[in-house]
């Protein structure tokens, strides 16, 4: 393998490091593209959109974790590549779009826009929204069972997009996990940093640590040979540092390139508007930052529960 520095698989996959910021220390030690243990890790901004934007090379349709996590076949918008990704994503937008949040903050706004927001998406009341959010929580903390549980709690509820049932169960979870984690990771940042460029705190602090895709076929990417089966893992904390496009990465500063918080190429987050209307409704009154993050597959994850 063409790797130039190793680092435990343990520290690159730690949530602890990303509350407190000493992660960015372990990715200026790798070089863009480097083999760590069981996968490739990208932490270049080019090569990261290279990665996200040629889904013909690596694909989704294995699973987006840092291990391949599905069988190929499913229909979930995150499990598929073009021309099927492509057939289905308008679909999910307008679903999306239809979406009315009323937004009430209570004692726990980072918890309850959020929660607010998955109610709107899947026409749901408040209770099973809350257990939606627990369940949600514990498939971040990569708790046994919780994926299956969360899963069962979605059955009845209704999907509009036509899929074969367990299509539609995927496509769910993929909405309920982006509605209520990565948001709450968002909003958890807006907390803690008050920022006035909210651009500039996304690219800083992304609510989503990391995104795996399958190679599908050999390639060259950032001077290395990547051959057909092995995984590449984006570290969005990473990209949005690196010093070739952001100069001085660590100061916040305005008019930079485009961060690619919300991903990039095809797989772009279609639900990126509706959260930024919850960062923006809380910008000018940011509520108090959590007191402890626990680890998570998500950024800055609050650690008080629902």
């Amino acid at each position: 393998m063409g790797s130039t520095c190793l680092i435990p698989r343990s520290s690159l996959l730690d949530g602890r490091l990303y509350a407190d910021g000493s992660i960015h220390q372990l990715f200026r030690a790798l070089p863009p593209v480097s083999w760590q243990e069981s996968f490739w890790a990208v932490t270049g901004y080019p090569e990261a959109q290279e990665v996200l934007g040629t889904p013909e090379t690596f694909s989704s349709a294995y699973g987006t974790g840092i291990s391949c996590d599905s069988q190929p076949g499913l229909v979930s918008l995150n499990l598929s590549d073009p021309p099927l990704h492509s057939q289905l994503r308008p679909q999910v937008e307008r679903w999306i779009h239809k979406a009315r949040p009323t937004y009430q903050a209570g004692e726990n706004p980072i918890r309850d826009y959020p929660r607010q927001t998955l109610m709107a998406i899947l026409q749901i009341e408040e209770p099973l929204a809350r257990q939606l959010q627990g369940l949600a929580t514990r498939v971040a903390q990569h708790q046994p069972q919780a994926n299956q549980q969360l899963l069962q709690a979605l059955a009845p509820v209704a999907c509009p997009v036509p899929l074969a049932s367990q299509d539609q169960l995927y496509l769910k979870r993929l909405l309920t996990l982006a509605s209520l984690e990565s948001t709450s990771a968002a909003l958890a940042s807006l907390a803690r940093y008050r920022p006035q460029n909210l651009q500039e705190m996304l690219r800083l602090h992304p609510p989503i640590q990391r995104f795996g895709r399958q190679v599908i076929r050999t390639t060259r990417l950032g001077g290395q040979t990547l051959e057909p089966g092995q995984r590449v893992v984006i570290f969005f904390a990473a990209i949005n540092r690196d010093e070739r496009i952001f100069p001085h990465p660590d100061l916040w500063k305005d008019n930079r390139p485009p961060h690619l918080s919300f991903g990039y190429g095809p797989h772009r987050c279609p639900g990126r508007n509706l959260a930024m209307r919850q960062l923006r409704l809380l910008q000018s009154d940011p509520p108090p930052a959590p007191i402890r993050y626990r680890p998570s597959s998500f950024s800055l994850t609050p650690a008080d529960d629902p």
